[in-house]
């Protein structure tokens, strides 16, 4: 299942479901930050105070991302061997290595999910709690509507619940299985 718009933060939990869960995710060192998009908090959205302090922090978070790598580029094709690289290649991964650790936890982190039945009953049923993470429990929301289509024998016992704050969980009478 191919998860975006999703935050680094949220694929930092996600990846903690190890037993029957594959993972395959964007790299921050392999991809540029001309592709760099930014996960608003649904709190933040609906917020305008929040909402511009997240616009500006992302705002200057991409400029601060572009000034170091244009910097880092700069003194190693002035002979600084400020990062050691030899080959183009090199330079362009050691370059957005150095350069992420300015990016937040806001920073979209697309993933490729994969699991087992059971991997992803445990999930839905902890991730989809009203004790969950919004956005978590979003994302397992859509997993549960994706699973119930194709295999409703497997995931058709999960009810939807509406939550007091607006959003979705889910419930199960047989949360082990």
């Amino acid at each position: 299942m191919l998860w975006w718009g999703i935050s680094r933060s949220l694929t930092h939990e996600l990846v903690r479901h190890r037993a029957g869960f594959g993972f395959s995710q964007v790299s921050q060192r392999y991809v540029g930050g001309k592709t760099l998009r930014f996960v608003e908090r649904p709190e933040y959205a609906g917020d305008p105070y929040l909402h511009q302090l997240f616009e500006d922090r992302i705002d200057r978070t991409q400029q601060e991302y572009e000034a170091m790598t244009d910097y880092l580029v700069a003194k190693q094709k002035d002979g600084t061997e400020i990062l050691g690289a030899e080959h183009k290649t090199d330079l362009r991964k050691k370059v957005r290595q150095a350069a992420r650790s300015l990016l937040p936890n806001e920073t979209e982190a697309p993933v490729v999910v994969t699991a087992n039945v059971r991997a992803w009953r445990h999930f839905l049923n902890t991730r989809g709690s009203e004790h969950a993470e919004t956005e978590i429990r979003r994302a397992a929301f859509e997993s549960y509507r994706c699973l119930s289509r194709v295999a409703p024998l497997l995931f058709g016992d999960f009810k939807v619940v509406h939550l007091p704050d607006g959003t979705h969980g889910l419930s199960t009478p047989f949360p082990k299985v």
